[in-house]
């Protein structure tokens, strides 16, 4: 998510194609949902805040940004 989401909304479709499907595992948007709160938790145990990952109602998710910098550079 933190790759593809430049200035971009990751749309739900896209996360569960590359996500699940693509490993042929069943996707669903119940699944995306539960995936992505879980990933809140854990990244807000972290320190971030629980709406550094937004919804996007009815298209997919956004990223906050401007809290994510670079780790590695090619």
């Amino acid at each position: 998510m933190l790759a593809n989401s430049r200035d971009a909304v990751i749309y739900k479709n896209d996360i569960m194609k590359n996500v699940w499907e693509e490993i042929n595992l069943s996707s669903s948007s119940q699944r995306l949902w539960h995936a992505i709160n879980e990933l809140r938790k854990k990244l807000a145990s972290l320190g971030l805040p629980e709406d550094f990952i937004a919804n996007v109602h009815g298209i997919g998710y956004s990223v906050d940004n401007q809290r994510v910098s670079s780790l590695f550079v090619k």
